[in-house]
């Protein structure tokens, strides 16, 4: 079965607006195809996409863009669900009611923008080609910042900047690094480690079952100011898995890539940083890249599940249409 057909299976979530939370969704839509349809050259796509939409859808996309809905919905808060909801798992076919206990740990209402876009944002990724940069004081100049699976900041300011808005934490860091969260002393060091950030600490909580106890268990135990954990609405991450799915990126898209398409519906402006998913640098100088540029990991896991190198030709082709702009070298 299709993701689309599957995604025509969830419960509605009660107060998202089929319409608008569609035309905010696809925004990324409206603006790839409002340029390449309207360019008097022609751009060559490696994959298959849709050209067909008349003027009328177009100017449809266009008035949505202003609403943007899709700040409304991309995290689970008390204006936009129910305990009465039910929600789907993001990986596997099941689904989890809205409990009165997750409904009390939710925002009251979203914590971004709402009707507004950012005017200048930054998506910092986690490739080695930060390293030696020096683009820690542009990053931090963004309006925005977002950043992927909470790396420390601190010891890296000068390549890789301090300023927090929106971080990503995949709910295996809390598995793998303090011990599910058992006990006192890993709550300490969670709490630690996070307490760098600030903004928005987003997480895809109804990854799978054993995900949505242990986010909760978290967002019980947060003590840092001005950072909230909040839940990833899975509707809208599915939403923009089958958006990419159509367009032939049939892997699992990887936290960066969704952040990335995130800032484009959210943003005026979107530059990239720490993007890079090959082991050396461009250009003449080859030397290596470390997968991360923070710790020792490698891309074995990562190359088992996403398709980075195809993400990153997506990337590659929206820089060169001018939707964002990739930097893959230093910031002098």
């Amino acid at each position: 079965m299709s993701l689309r057909k599957r995604r025509h299976n969830m419960p509605y979530l009660a107060s998202l607006k089929g319409k608008q939370f569609l035309f905010g969704l696809l925004l990324v839509i409206s603006v790839m195809l409002y340029i390449i349809m309207g360019s008097p050259v022609g751009l060559v796509w490696p994959f298959s996409y849709v050209t067909d939409r008349d003027e009328q859808t177009r100017q449809e996309l266009a008035n949505y863009r202003s609403e943007l809905s899709s700040s409304w919905s991309v995290v689970l808060h008390q204006e936009n669900v129910t305990i009465k909801d039910h929600d789907k798992y993001v990986f596997h076919d099941n689904y989890n009611g809205i409990s009165p206990e997750l409904y009390k740990l939710l925002p009251k209402k979203t914590p971004l923008l709402h009707g507004k876009r950012y005017r200048s944002c930054a998506v910092v990724g986690n490739s080695g080609t930060i390293l030696h940069s020096g683009c820690g004081k542009e990053i931090d100049m963004h309006d925005f910042i977002f950043r992927c699976n909470i790396p420390p900041l601190m010891p890296f300011e000068r390549d890789a900047g301090i300023k927090s808005n929106f971080s990503t934490m995949n709910p295996s860091i809390l598995r793998k690094r303090y011990n599910w969260l058992k006990n006192e002393e890993h709550i300490e060091k969670f709490n630690d480690m996070v307490s760098e950030y600030r903004g928005v600490l987003w997480s895809v909580c109804h990854a799978f079952h054993i995900s949505l106890s242990l986010m909760m268990t978290a967002m019980r135990n947060l003590i840092v100011e001005n950072l909230d954990l909040v839940c990833a609405n899975p509707m809208h991450v599915q939403a923009v898995t089958d958006f990419w799915y159509e367009r032939n990126l049939r892997a699992r898209i990887s936290t960066g890539f969704y952040m990335v398409t995130l800032a484009i519906q959210l943003c005026d402006e979107v530059t990239l940083y720490g993007f890079w998913p090959f082991s050396e640098r461009y250009g003449a100088n080859k030397t290596s890249v470390s997968y991360h540029y923070f710790d020792k990991s490698t891309d074995k896991v990562a190359k088992g599940v996403h398709s980075m190198n195809k993400e990153f030709a997506f990337l590659m082709q929206l820089h060169n249409l001018g939707i964002i702009r990739i930097n893959i070298g230093s910031c002098k």
